[in-house]
């Protein structure tokens, strides 16, 4: 089987009758297997090959902020419903304000869309800027109302209310787990 007709040709894959992210060519014979050896932790006798993610395009509707336990407020993109890998997606983890200042992304943008790993949804990059809109990021938490704190990096807005509902019932929920 050649590794390329599978991975490249995203039709084989929509065919099939189950959910797949990938395959594994293994030798079908121990004595083989044996004397093929270890590279570290991994046999020489199998291979694994990941599948390319399906990807589409999908809208911006808005972007909603949230406090964590520990105080890290994150972007979250609210998309138009895009069905991709068997589900329907409306929202996409936006990391961090760092990720996200630079390319301006705001409402109206059109992005890529993938799920990593066939599982989370994650922009890929803007493959249309709305050029009516910019980047908007918040200056107070959307929880408790205080002035967020950009780190020293200017990758994460913090809230640093100790007393942050938002934190609190994060915390209780993390340890609860």
């Amino acid at each position: 089987v050649s590794q390329s007709r599978y991975s490249q040709d995203p039709t084989i894959r929509e065919k099939l009758d189950y959910e797949i992210d990938g395959m594994v060519v293994s030798v079908n014979n121990i004595e083989k297997q044996e004397q093929a050896g270890w590279s570290g932790k991994c046999p020489r006798a199998k291979i694994a090959y990941k599948f390319k993610p399906e990807q589409k395009e999908a809208e911006i509707e808005k972007i909603e902020w949230f406090t964590g336990r520990t105080g890290r407020v994150t972007p979250v993109a609210v998309i138009n419903p895009t069905q991709i890998s068997g589900s329907t997606v409306c929202k996409v983890s936006l990391h961090n304000y760092g990720m996200i200042k630079p390319l301006d992304l705001a409402v109206g943008d059109k992005i890529l869309l993938e799920k990593a790993g066939d599982i989370i949804p994650q922009m890929v990059r803007i493959t249309n800027k709305n050029i009516n809109t910019s980047f908007v990021a918040p200056s107070v938490c959307p929880t408790c109302g205080q002035t967020l704190s950009l780190d020293k990096d200017s990758v994460n807005l913090w809230c640093l209310n100790v007393s942050c509902p938002a934190k609190l019932v994060r915390r209780v929920l993390y340890w609860v787990s």
